[in-house]
């Protein structure tokens, strides 16, 4: 709509400037006057150049600006995805920590909706690399889902190794043990030690991965932002609430944003 109001405007500046010009050769025409003639033709015809540069330089920057406005669209649809993401696979990594509701909990691994897959080639037009900052993010993402099924298979694990010696433990707490029994008591040991240590690499590995998902998301945020402007006024600074929307809301908002008066 905004476009046919746009075109409709440059055909009345048009329309205005010949009506302007043909008034100014009937007026001279009328006094019969050669010289004046040559000169209403030249002044007619400097009009008419400047109001036709004029007409296309709004027409164009109009143009312009509409574009812009749709990205801006697309990019805020797609940082509310990148929000999500980042409450859903839980707080920033802390050295030293284990954090994440995937990692300390049983919450599954969030990724890419679908509903945002279409609408993600649409930035390239202000900002290539992030169609590559999305794609580093969910393969991040999948690695992060495997990284976390190791870790509590690993866990599972080191549960069943140490019930399994502490077993040994309350048997042959007050009792002495037989020769077989000593060596299966020492190889309880043995793999509760091997356990232990599966289960610590398991989780310097899913702990890897998190941060990098995050510094991804961090990545992410700031490109989206730059495409938005100073027109954007949610607050995009670390931890600070930011506001939610349903996936399907912001997808086709932004679908819609960026093909309104196409």
């Amino acid at each position: 709509m905004r476009l046919r109001l746009t075109r409709f405007g440059a055909l009345g500046v048009g329309v205005g400037a010949g009506v302007a010009a043909t008034l100014v050769l009937v007026d001279r025409l009328l006094r019969l006057d050669s010289g004046a003639l040559a000169t209403g033709v030249t002044l007619a015809a400097t009009i008419v150049t400047t109001a036709a540069t004029a007409a296309l330089g709004w027409f164009g920057w109009v143009q312009i600006e509409d574009a812009r406005r749709r990205q801006r669209g697309v990019a805020a649809g797609l940082l509310h995805q990148v929000r999500a993401i980042r409450d859903e696979l839980g707080p920033r990594p802390t050295p030293g920590e284990m954090q994440g509701n995937a990692l300390v909990g049983d919450a599954q691994v969030p990724a890419i909706h679908e509903w945002f897959l279409p609408v993600i080639p649409q930035i390239a037009e202000s900002d290539a690399s992030i169609i590559g900052l999305f794609l580093v993010l969910d393969r991040g993402l999948y690695n992060l889902r495997k990284a976390v099924k190791s870790l509590r298979e690993a866990r599972e694990e080191l549960t069943a190794k140490r019930e399994a010696l502490e077993g040994y433990q309350r048997t042959y707490a007050h009792e002495a043990a037989e020769m077989d029994d000593v060596t299966a008591w020492g190889e309880a040991r043995q793999a509760l030690n091997v356990a232990t240590q599966n289960a610590e690499r398991a989780a310097r590995f899913a702990t890897t991965v998190y941060t990098s998902c995050h510094k991804t998301l961090d990545e992410l945020e700031a490109a989206l932002s730059a495409v938005m402007g100073t027109g954007y006024k949610e607050s995009s600074a670390p931890g600070a609430p930011a506001q939610t929307i349903a996936p399907q809301d912001a997808a086709a908002r932004a679908r819609g944003d960026l093909h309104r008066g196409g």
